[in-house]
């Protein structure tokens, strides 16, 4: 899923038919807006993907593969071309907003790649990778990354995490840190501040994103059982200091 950065934009998605389904908010960034007809669909796309913080580049990633299509209009959907595609092993994708350094979370580590030219995917370098437990989270049984999310100026990193099984229960936490060189993961601390959702029946995070000026969040996370019928629910809370 993806919010654009104007907050006009929805994306989802539906990954039972490989589709990306694009909705409209009436009010920018008010979950309570979305129009519930779609304004687009595009039929093909793979998950994960994501957005170039302009909206003129989508990628998408298939299994190794990221492949990025450029887009004539921001956040248009409608007919995708590709123009690039690199090997890059990840299982989520979150670029910084000046397009030089691209994250994945995964198990209990993030990895981070720098990129010589904003957004060239084939431009990619490792850094390395930062596990949680250094930043100062220790993670429950069978609980692990499912994605990162940037604060718009880089220091505060909130990190997502959960379960897969019932055993003892369901988790599903947020984790706020900060980072003291903005978007260097390597740099991050945890602030002992987490959100458990979980309480609201969750059993599965999916990412989180901020409004541009950093003063609220939203989270999309799984509400039911997994491999049931669930409802994508989405909440917003202030960002704590």
């Amino acid at each position: 899923w993806f919010i654009s950065n104007d907050g006009n934009w929805l994306f989802l998605a539906d990954v039972s038919v490989s589709r990306l389904v694009k909705y409209e908010l009436g009010t920018p960034f008010d979950m309570s807006t979305i129009n519930g007809t779609p304004n687009q669909d595009n039929f093909g796309i793979v998950t994960p993907f994501t957005f170039a913080d302009s909206g003129n580049y989508l990628y998408t990633q298939n299994g190794s593969t990221i492949t990025r299509y450029p887009l004539a209009t921001p956040y248009d959907i409608g007919t995708l071309t590709s123009d690039q595609s690199a090997s890059v092993t990840s299982g989520t994708m979150e670029f910084s907003r000046d397009g030089l350094r691209l994250y994945s979370a995964g198990g209990t580590a993030i990895l981070e790649w720098s990129l010589s030219t904003a957004f060239d995917i084939t431009s990619t370098s490792f850094n390395g990778t930062t596990d949680v437990l250094t930043i100062g989270i220790t993670l429950g049984f069978d609980e692990f990354l499912r994605n990162i999310s940037f604060s718009p100026d880089g220091t505060k990193l909130m990190i997502f995490a959960s379960n897969t099984t019932t055993i003892p229960s369901f988790t599903a936490r947020v984790f706020q840190c900060t980072c003291s060189t903005p978007f260097d993961v390597s740099t991050a601390t945890y602030d002992n501040v987490s959100v458990n959702t979980s309480a609201n029946g969750t059993s599965r995070n999916y990412g989180g994103i901020f409004n541009p000026n950093g003063s609220e969040f939203i989270t999309l996370y799984l509400n039911g059982n997994i491999g049931s019928s669930s409802i994508n629910k989405f909440e917003t809370f202030s960002l704590v200091p």
